[in-house]
This record gives C-alpha cells, sequence and structure tokens, in this order.
C-alpha cells in the first residue's frame, strides 16, 4: 500500500501530450501541443498550447475587420478544435498580432504581427471520451501586408 501512495505522490498528474505540431499560416510559423488534463465518464479534458512566430525578416500588418457594429475580427488566424463536446467548451485560440496607435480612415485599428516576436495563446476544450481531438489552422478575414503604405489613401 506505501508504494502506491508514493507512486502517486511522485506523479500526481500524469498527462497526455500528442506530439509537436509544426506548419506555417501566411509564412508565420505555427506550432501546437495539446495536453490531456483528464476525464470523466462521458468527456476528455485537454489544454492546446500554441505558439506562432513571424520569421519572415519584416514586419507585417492588417487592419481589423467590422463585420457590424458589435462585431470585429482583430486577429489573423485560428487554431480550432472542430470536435468540441458542451456549449461552454472551449474551441482552441485565436492569433492576434500587437494594436498599434495606427487606424484606417474609416476607424479600424491597424495590427502588426512583429518580425522575430514570438506569441503563445492557450485553452481548455473538451471532447467526447475516447476521440482524439480534430484541430483547424484557417486564415482569419484579414489581409497582410508587409507595407504600412498599403493603409494609406
Amino acid at each position: 500500500m506505501k508504494k502506491i501512495l508514493l507512486i502517486f505522490l511522485l506523479f500526481p498528474a500524469v498527462t497526455f501530450s500528442q506530439k509537436k505540431i509544426e506548419t506555417k499560416l501566411n509564412n508565420i510559423d505555427i506550432s501546437y501541443e495539446i495536453f490531456k488534463k483528464g476525464s470523466n465518464d462521458k468527456k476528455d479534458t485537454y489544454s492546446i498550447y500554441i505558439q506562432y512566430t513571424n520569421n519572415t525578416g519584416m514586419d507585417i500588418y492588417y487592419s481589423e475587420v467590422k463585420r457590424d457594429e458589435n462585431d470585429v475580427w482583430r486577429h489573423f488566424g485560428t487554431v480550432s478544435v472542430s470536435n468540441t463536446k458542451g456549449i461552454f467548451s472551449g474551441k482552441g485560440g485565436i492569433l492576434t498580432g500587437d494594436r498599434t496607435k495606427l487606424k484606417l480612415h474609416t476607424g479600424e485599428a491597424i495590427y502588426k504581427i512583429a518580425k522575430g516576436k514570438t506569441y503563445t495563446s492557450e485553452s481548455s476544450f473538451t471532447v467526447e471520451k475516447g476521440i482524439e481531438p480534430l484541430i483547424i489552422i484557417k486564415n482569419g478575414p484579414v489581409s497582410l501586408t508587409t507595407e504600412i503604405k498599403d493603409f494609406i489613401d
């Protein structure tokens, strides 16, 4: 009994780690890792750690997109989990640059993905017990450019 207790004390949080997946989106290096945090009778709970770096050698710019007054998209891409379970389950992460002080003449903010800078995002989600999470990486609704002058009329 003491040996079993000692094992649990030495390894209290055993987690599953999927291998690190690396890809590119708009020439920005993206990687993610998934860690299983726990499970119950119906679902498995995971954390996803997302890291993205602009290794193009140039700053990249984009402007936010106003779909309507209450819906503004400030990201250039998403890393989503397509088979999450539950309405309050996380969905992955959004890929966002740094907001600059510049704005378009229509009021939309301009964002910069700084050259050489690494950004991170982490969230939790659940899937049906025993089912592998399905990860999808997509472009956001913005156009990227390396020229800030592209935003000047």
